[in-house]
């Protein structure tokens, strides 16, 4: 009688156990995956919603459009595209260290211009540049690129629309 005592203890024990851990996981396994609330991500409306709090998101309103800059590292984007369930585009270049999305709204409208044509230039701090149009990537016009030194990047963005068409540019700052 003791013995089978024991037995159903451990097994109670077993059971209590297995229950707990399953509420703990999945207590951790929210959408904010444990981060900082300063580092929380939304998973609606525009990326620049989703910036960390050490990479600042740049705006600038040009010609009728509020152009948004966000450059962050390849991992962090390629994990936050998956989580929205946005598309890669054909262009995408997992060799690259640096992505750049550019998110565009009209002033009108408030409306998210997705059929604009954007042309992401990048200025090294020695003067180099590179050209490429951005493609539509799901919530953003994206680039990717991989800084070759140290120091303060030109970022120039050309967007030609319905909505409105001019350029701007936006400052990064790779620390390497």
């Amino acid at each position: 009688m003791l013995k089978s005592t024991k037995i159903m203890q451990g097994i109670v024990v077993l059971a209590a156990s297995v229950i707990l851990s399953y509420g703990m996981a999945e207590a951790q396994h929210n959408h904010n995956h444990g981060a900082a609330p300063a580092a929380k991500m939304e998973h609606q409306g525009m990326s620049h919603q989703m910036s960390m709090a050490d990479r600042p998101v740049q705006v600038a309103d040009i010609q009728g459009l509020r152009v948004s800059l966000d450059v962050m590292d390849m991992g962090m984007h390629v994990h936050m595209q998956g989580m929205k369930g946005n598309p890669v585009p054909d262009t995408y270049d997992a060799k690259q260290s640096q992505a750049i999305m550019v998110m565009i709204k009209s002033l009108a409208s408030k409306e998210t211009v997705k059929d604009a044509d954007v042309t992401i230039t990048i200025i090294t701090p020695s003067g180099k540049e590179k050209t490429g149009k951005a493609p539509w990537c799901g919530d953003h016009y994206g680039e990717s690129f991989t800084p070759s030194e140290k120091g303060t990047y030109q970022i120039v963005i050309k967007v030609e629309g319905q909505e409105g068409k001019g350029q701007t540019t936006f400052k990064y700052e790779f620390k390497g």
